[in-house]
């Protein structure tokens, strides 16, 4: 476990490092003057997916796509990543849930109502067709798994602490989400730089 849990951290790195080289890429094409008014070309969307086994075997009870919003804060680690200001730590691979379906703002910081214990690393990192960056996590189901209602909103952060870090992107979930312990709740959030 832990072998895979590294392996996977070093792919993390590798593909989040390609990433950042396309931003720089991006970061190098713009003046000063035009930064402010370019940078709204990192631009993100969930899948939510909620599961439930039938009898003949799993179902897919719900799919869903949402747009989201890559906050000001999120823009500003992304830049600074790009350039090497911040060169070492805090990655954005964490997912927290919450109830709130106020809209997404660029001044948030992370989710408005947290559901408890629903902040984790994701489990899967890809980087795809060159500019779409992929992370995963599934909330599993089973006796003592999470059980919520009103599941109405999604932050990407960069550390699993409370309050959560810094936020780089937020998703409100319309309709919301009910997950019950006999439930998996599957989220794909990709991230793309036009």
């Amino acid at each position: 476990m832990t072998k895979m849990r590294d392996w996977l951290r070093a792919l993390w790195l590798r593909v989040w490092g390609a990433f950042l080289a396309l931003l720089v890429g991006v970061w190098k094409r713009m003046t000063p003057a035009s930064l402010h008014d370019k940078i709204h070309v990192v631009r993100g969307w969930a899948t939510v997916e909620l599961f439930r086994a039938g009898p003949n075997g799993i179902v897919c009870l719900r799919r869903t796509v949402h747009p989201n919003l890559v906050v000001n804060v999120g823009k500003k680690r992304l830049l600074r990543l790009a350039i090497g200001s911040i060169t070492a730590g805090r990655v954005f691979d964490h997912f927290r849930l919450g109830r709130n379906t106020v809209a997404a703002g660029s001044a948030q910081t992370n989710v408005i109502t947290a559901i408890t214990s629903t902040i984790h690393t994701c489990t899967a990192f890809t980087l795809s067709a060159g500019r779409t960056f992929r992370w995963m996590y599934s909330w599993i189901s089973g006796g003592g798994t999470l059980s919520a209602t009103g599941i109405g909103e999604l932050a990407v952060l960069d550390m699993q602490t409370t309050p959560g870090g810094s936020m780089m992107a937020r998703v409100v979930l319309s309709p919301v989400v009910n997950k019950t312990t006999a439930d998996k709740l599957k989220v794909t959030y990709k991230c793309r730089v036009t």
